[in-house]
């Protein structure tokens, strides 16, 4: 049995059944007006404000986030910049900076990688623009690009 701390009811009511709660009776913290009814809706809100935020001070410290690409077919342009050499704990990586769904990332991959030998013949050609399709998770992702048709430069 859940035992509830009276003032605690009204919150809980509305985590588990999702109730939408009225401007009027907005209790989560937001002003009335802010457009945030349930608890869902609030987690969106607040998850673009972190995200935005995370953005900016990245932006401020001359840093952009590593991509990471999700499963499937992706267009990638890589910026018209020599990519960076690292050393890692696994080998050498280069960073490439990237532009990604209007976002700039920076992309490390392997000198060793068949992808890596599909990218400099791509740029080789004046191909900075690529459809890369991702397969699989973790260990087993693997990358190929569609084609090499140039979309745009």
């Amino acid at each position: 049995m859940l035992s509830v701390i009276p003032e605690m009811h009204k919150y809980l009511h509305v985590i588990i059944l999702g109730e939408k709660m009225s401007p009027a009776k907005n209790e989560i913290g937001n002003p009335p007006n802010s457009g945030v009814t349930s608890l869902t809706n609030w987690a969106e809100v607040k998850a673009k404000e972190v995200e935005v935020e995370r953005q900016e001070q990245l932006k401020e410290k001359g840093i952009t986030p590593f991509l990471k690409l999700p499963e499937g077919t992706s267009i990638v342009k890589f910026m018209d910049e020599v990519p960076v050499e690292r050393n890692t704990g696994f080998g050498k990586k280069y960073d490439f900076h990237v532009e990604y769904n209007g976002m700039l990332y920076t992309w490390s991959i392997s000198p060793r990688s068949p992808l890596f030998r599909q990218i400099l013949s791509n740029l080789k050609h004046g191909i900075f623009t690529m459809s890369i399709v991702r397969a699989g998770t973790d260990k087993n992702t693997k990358y190929s690009i569609l084609s090499n048709t140039p979309v745009s430069k």
